[in-house]
């Protein structure tokens, strides 16, 4: 076959010859596609791209660039210009991009308030992270029953760590960004392959790491004791002073829907713990992230959407370039 194969190339135009070598590699990439589901890596595109249409020598075709035939053209590479080169442009633009749309990584969000899909995704963008990364899922159902019990319950805790476990199945990485549900996540360790995190530890350990007297301020009651125990684990052996505040009220204004008010109250509350001494602010719920570019006598608090998003990033090893 191969001595037929090259006794045939021979006899054929040099123009001609230079086309037909093209579509080897095309088709294979289509087949592998269309019959095997199979798409090349964007890295790998990228060089199939760059070393048959971006050399110097090349003239433009299309959306791409081609290395222009030897020898005089041709009704042949006529031909093949105005067949093969739009066909390949357009075959490689669809798989390059649905292979970026399959190769993004996805970071999966388990939320209790609606509003903190778009403090999220602001955080995301703050970061640098490209759009698509994060997906969400709200189950205000959970906080609403941890509220009622005075916290958080074996029953509520199960519940969330499912809500968790099933998120992990088509994601990279899960977060939680309620803190009242946060020990949920204890019962997750150990059984999946992919992290799950809590943004409020996150938040403690970057705040910690900086250096006391920090103070966390909170908006809801329930999550006091999970946040001063997640402070506690993060001072360690480092021994860094901390406190642990209510922002009094604050939660009343966020349910009622007075949103302005609600983060106004935690930029006041903020600005008094600066005022009272503290070196770093945190702001402990990922509702109160908001507040944090309101305060103007002292330096901006940290907030758990950017630890945690930060944290979960480094995990994954995506860090934006």
């Amino acid at each position: 076959m191969y001595v037929v194969l090259y006794g045939a190339i021979q006899k054929l135009p040099t123009s001609l010859t230079g086309s037909l070598s093209f579509i080897y590699p095309i088709v294979a990439i289509v087949v592998d596609f269309l019959a095997f589901g199979v798409l090349m890596h964007p890295l790998q595109l990228a060089e199939r791209q760059s070393y048959f249409w971006l050399r110097p020598d090349r003239h433009s075709v299309g959306r791409f660039n081609r290395i222009p035939y030897s020898g005089k053209s041709d009704n042949h590479a006529s031909l093949l210009d105005q067949i093969l080169s739009p066909a390949m442009s357009k075959v490689l633009n669809v798989l390059l991009a649905q292979s970026q749309v399959e190769n993004i990584v996805k970071i999966a969000c388990l939320h209790t308030a609606e509003s903190n899909i778009l403090v999220f995704e602001t955080a995301a963008r703050e970061i640098g992270l490209p759009a698509g990364v994060l997906e969400h899922q709200v189950r205000p159902d959970l906080l609403a029953r941890a509220e009622l019990a005075g916290g958080l319950t074996a029953d509520i805790a199960s519940e969330t760590a499912l809500a968790l476990l099933r998120l992990s199945e088509n994601a990279d990485a899960v977060v939680l960004t309620c803190s009242t549900l946060g020990a949920s996540i204890d019962e997750l360790v150990g059984t999946t392959s992919v992290p799950i995190l809590r943004v409020d530890a996150a938040l403690a350990r970057q705040a910690v790491s900086i250096g006391g007297p920090v103070i966390a301020l909170c908006a809801v009651e329930t999550t006091l004791e999970p946040t001063t125990q997640l402070f506690a684990e993060a001072a360690g052996l480092s021994r860094t002073p901390f406190e642990v505040r209510l922002v009094q009220g604050a939660w009343t204004k966020f349910k009622s829907g007075d949103h302005a008010g609600y983060l106004s109250a935690i930029s006041e509350a903020a600005e008094t713990a600066y005022g009272d001494g503290a070196s770093v602010v945190a702001l402990a719920q990922a509702s109160m992230a908001g507040a944090a570019p309101l305060v103007r006598n002292g330096l901006r608090p940290l907030t758990s959407p950017v630890a945690g998003l930060t944290a979960v990033v480094s995990l994954v090893e995506m860090l934006p370039v």
